[in-house]
């Protein structure tokens, strides 16, 4: 949790991410996903498969630490 200190509350280094977004000066990775009408139902498939891939530990321990 890189910019959070737990679920609910996040550093101060990305409200500045934040910050630069909004004002449009990011140099920074999309944090985010602009949902329209045109992409909604693929964000959508996408959230359920990144899901299952989290609740299958293998995977999720070989993506996030590189183990099996």
């Amino acid at each position: 949790m890189q910019y959070y200190w737990e679920a609910s509350h996040f550093k101060k280094e990305f409200g500045n991410i934040v910050l630069d977004e909004i004002v449009g000066v990011s140099h920074h990775e999309k944090m985010y996903v602009k949902l329209t009408s045109n992409n909604i139902d693929e964000h959508l498939q996408n959230l359920k498969k990144d899901r299952a891939k989290f609740i299958d530990t293998k995977s999720y321990r070989k993506e996030v630490f590189g183990i099996e």
